[in-house]
């Protein structure tokens, strides 16, 4: 009985600490500016499962819309940077799954996704096999833009 009541004891502790750890889902001592909040909203009215983060000087909101996985991301004013979209390779277009497929054929996909930006809009996909790691990226049309290799 003893040891059932010490237990519970430190149960109860490490689930208090969990939770100091976190408030509304985000990390302890983390501060969102209203305006970034309010153009995320303003956006991105329709997001699901909404996290927030902080990286250098850039927030970050990940969420769901539309099945798909997000990450917006913003400058402490409130100007959205870029949204990065996890795309399966299935959703590309025709052209792009073509070119990959006698191009890479032999190669393993490890992540596939979209990205948008003001100056930028394509689908990327990360790459490895013959001894290295690439990142093909696609207009919106398919048409191969470039490779970086890394």
């Amino acid at each position: 009985m003893k040891s059932l009541i010490r237990t519970l004891i430190a149960l109860t502790g490490i689930w208090t600490g969990l939770a100091q750890a976190q408030v509304d889902g985000q990390p302890r001592g983390f501060s969102l500016p209203m305006i970034v909040q309010r153009h995320f909203e303003e956006e991105f009215h329709d997001a699901d499962n909404v996290t927030w983060r902080q990286t250098g000087d850039k927030y970050v909101a990940s969420f769901v819309k539309n099945t798909f996985r997000m990450d917006a991301y913003y400058t402490d004013n409130g100007v959205w940077l870029k949204t990065e979209i996890d795309v399966p390779l299935a959703r590309f277009p025709e052209a792009a799954r073509t070119h990959l497929s006698q191009t890479y054929g032999n190669w393993q996909v490890n992540r596939t996704g979209y990205h948008d930006a003001e100056d930028a809009r394509y689908y990327w996909v990360d790459i490895s096999g013959g001894g290295g790691i690439r990142t093909i990226q696609y207009d919106d049309d398919g048409v191969f833009l470039r490779v970086i290799s890394k």
